[in-house]
């Protein structure tokens, strides 16, 4: 199923049945579309009902932050990595700047997102987890950027919450 325009932002997803041993689960493939490209570029296993459930509920409280968003691309990639992640592990990190999914996660896929106005910025990014560290890291090159309306998120978000009120049962 897709929601949205893939051309503009669409949240991509479809149950696959051989991925699941009964009815009771609910695992598929999710992606989004962002500019007409696909990120991941891979098929990640999703729990679909949940993840959907959970970014339906991201996407409707992007916060606005008009000094973040004005930020050079990696500076701004990084900032957010900071202000979700702090150094300082008796802070709390600003859990709403991050709308990756879960699968996307468990992956090292992150999505960020940051309000000005009317717009969303989203930048995303395949990176690597330095245990060693505890951070993840990332070549400034492989940060990609979309501005979308936050009309559009909102549309996403409200026909993600539909279909997880309900329940829809995706491999029907």
């Amino acid at each position: 199923m897709v929601i949205g325009d893939p051309y503009d932002i669409a949240v991509i997803f479809e149950y696959i049945k051989e991925w699941n041993g009964d009815s009771v689960f609910t695992n598929g493939i999710l992606a989004f579309s962002m500019d007409g490209i696909l990120f991941p570029s891979e098929a990640l296993n999703a729990m679909l009902l949940r993840e959907l459930k959970e970014l339906s509920a991201k996407l409707e409280s992007i916060p606005q932050n008009d000094e973040v968003y004005g930020l050079e691309k990696g500076m701004c990639f990084e900032k957010i990595y900071d202000m979700i992640y702090p150094d300082d592990w008796d802070q709390d990190g600003k859990a709403e700047y991050n709308i990756s999914p879960t699968s996307f996660l468990d992956d090292d896929y992150l999505i960020f997102a940051v309000g000005s106005g009317d717009k969303v910025r989203l930048l995303y990014a395949k990176t690597e987890y330095d245990f060693s560290q505890s951070r993840s890291n990332w070549n400034d090159a492989d940060i990609h950027e979309w501005v979308v309306e936050r009309e559009a998120l909102n549309k996403i978000a409200n026909r993600l919450k539909n279909l997880t009120d309900a329940e829809v049962r995706f491999y029907l």
